[in-house]
């Protein structure tokens, strides 16, 4: 069992969100610099967790609580950043980096144990050069299923796509025996490979991208006819039914699968979804390959959940207002959205699940936010 948050409990107390800032190098010069970095980080964090959006908020932020965060932060000069300097911070920080920093601060809280599930997803940054639209910015998360947080990004590379940016995630990612997903765009052989010799699962979707791919399971699935287990759930919400009913085929054809490139593939999955909205009717059939042997309900509940990471886009676009930011210039676009899955992380750790409430509560208090901030959850 993999359990990076006892781990941290044991050896690592010190590593917490404010010591690991303070190791991060600062582009600034030496001479004439007031602030230090990582104290410009936490006030941003505060405020954002305060809900704040933008340079002007933060600054106003900072004036509006200047003696709590003297107080409780405890600057080497009494002068609150300048929205200048927060600025200047924001759009020249390396993302790389700061990266790096939350992926060692996710690794310490975050508990990961062996058959978790993690998804793979990408997200574009819509309010980033909305006339340039083959220049948006877009962020590569990781997130795992059980505590609903982010435990790794990357930045997709404006002239490539999320593929090898997933597969070099992936050759850095660690650990082993977990059950990683995607959606269609990522059923590659060499993402397969890449997951395989980790000693990692997959459960990917199959859709017309992978033509061959899809005829050959929808076929392998008509043969076999008899699943080896199944599973239905059903869920009325706000006047909306749905039916989900996951089979599990074993593919005795193993090698009809692995000529194609995909190793290991022993189960295709079928999701047939059946939804109800009033007099509205639909109907959906979805197809994914696996190399872990499970249930039905494990697999049902596994692919319903990777969408919990778009549940999240959406709580970071319309309650932390990421979509309406108006932050463009340089690397701040990108390093605002690692502090805003941060904040998310933080929340969730503490059982703070309803993120709009929790921010009306702890606006402001900059004791909390400091508690909360400091020593991670």
């Amino acid at each position: 069992m993999v359990s990076t948050n006892q781990l941290h409990k044991a050896k690592n107390k010190d590593k917490s969100l404010l010591s690991l800032l303070k190791n991060m190098s600062d582009f600034r010069r030496n001479e004439g610099k007031i602030h230090d970095l990582e104290i410009i980080l936490m006030i941003i964090l505060m405020a954002i967790m305060s809900g704040y959006t933008n340079y002007s908020a933060f600054t106003d932020f900072s004036i509006k609580n200047k003696n709590k965060i003297f107080k409780y932060l405890k600057p080497r000069k009494k002068i609150l950043p300048s929205y200048d300097t927060i600025r200047r911070v924001f759009i020249n920080l390396d993302f790389d980096e700061l990266a790096h920093i939350f992926k060692i601060w996710a690794f310490q809280y975050i508990e990961i144990n062996e058959n978790d599930w993690i998804s793979f997803d990408g997200k574009a940054i819509k309010g980033t050069l909305p006339n340039e639209s083959y220049k948006l910015i877009q962020i590569l998360t990781f997130f795992a299923h059980k505590s609903k947080t982010v435990i790794l990004h990357g930045k997709v590379n404006h002239k490539s796509n999320e593929i090898p940016l997933v597969q070099k995630l992936l050759k850095e990612f660690k650990l082993d025996n977990l059950v990683l997903t995607g959606d269609a765009l990522h059923t590659q052989k060499k993402t397969v490979d890449i997951i395989t010799q980790n000693n990692n699962s997959y459960v990917l979707c199959v859709k017309k991208n992978q033509k061959k791919l899809l005829k050959k399971v929808k076929f392998l699935a008509d043969k076999v006819k008899c699943p080896i287990s199944t599973d239905i759930t059903k869920e009325k919400n706000r006047g909306r039914l749905e039916i989900r009913k996951a089979e599990v085929f074993k593919n005795d054809f193993l090698l009809d699968i692995e000529e194609l490139g995909f190793k290991q593939c022993k189960f295709i999955i079928k999701i047939t979804r059946d939804v109800k909205i009033k007099s509205k009717k639909s109907n959906e059939i979805i197809y994914y390959i696996s190399n872990l042997e499970a249930k039905a309900s494990e697999f049902n509940k596994g692919i319903r959940n990777h969408w919990l990471i778009e549940s999240m886009h959406w709580i970071k676009d319309v309650v932390l207002k990421e979509d309406n930011s108006l932050i463009r210039t340089g690397n701040a676009p990108q390093n605002l959205t690692i502090l805003r899955d941060f904040i998310l992380n933080i929340l969730r750790l503490n059982g703070l699940n309803d993120i709009t409430h929790s921010i009306r509560m702890i606006s402001s208090e900059i004791k909390t936010l400091v508690n909360l901030l400091g020593g991670g959850y």
